[in-house]
């Protein structure tokens, strides 16, 4: 079964298809969704943007990657000096949740604590230690490796979805010696 898992962010909320192989974690595509707001433009009126931009690309995620179920990374509820973006964030998880509700989809959540722990093996793990770790685990995707250096939102979300599949680097991982092979890659197209 696809996975859709998804890193909360409003202007950057990060996707990701994954699945479980026969020989290890299969990628079938990631991506961003988000919306910057206006200079002028006042808080609710973004708000409301947000929210139908949110339907109109999420239908269209949903309708060309067909998951089976979603999972996305708890939005943490303290630690801001700014409420306004983790209420904005909060908005747009909340409304691709409900998108994948009515698709029929089964809903989860994980922890970043938890997906820290699993990729990078420990809970302080940065951003670039927990990319590192779906590199690890996706050698397909070390091409990507140079794009994500200051954001992050992306492998974030394929970290949530692995770590939701159960993979976990605490673990031995066995390395492929010829590349991927074609099963690790969607039949040759990493990105589809």
């Amino acid at each position: 079964m696809r996975l859709l898992a998804l890193d909360p962010g409003a202007k950057r909320m990060g996707w990701a298809v994954v699945s479980k192989g026969n020989s290890g974690p299969l990628f079938h595509g990631s991506g961003i969704i988000g919306l910057t707001r206006g200079a002028s433009e006042k808080y609710q009126d973004y708000r409301i943007r947000l929210i139908q931009y949110i339907v109109l690309e999420g239908s269209m995620l949903l309708a060309t990657t067909a998951p089976g179920a979603c999972v996305s990374e708890i939005l943490p509820v303290r630690g801001f000096n700014n409420m306004s973006q983790p209420l904005l964030a909060a908005t747009a998880i909340t409304t691709m949740q409900t998108l994948c509700h009515e698709y029929g989809m089964p809903l989860y959540q994980i922890g970043a604590n938890t997906v820290k722990v699993h990729m990078a093996k420990h809970n302080r793990a940065t951003k670039a230690q927990v990319r590192n770790g779906v590199l690890l685990l996706l050698p397909e995707l070390l091409h990507k490796k140079s794009q994500w250096t200051k954001e992050f939102d992306e492998p974030d979300a394929i970290a949530v979805g692995l770590t939701y599949l159960g993979y976990d680097l605490r673990t031995p991982v066995v390395e492929y010696s010829n590349g991927p092979s074609e099963e690790q890659t969607d039949g040759g197209n990493p990105t589809a």
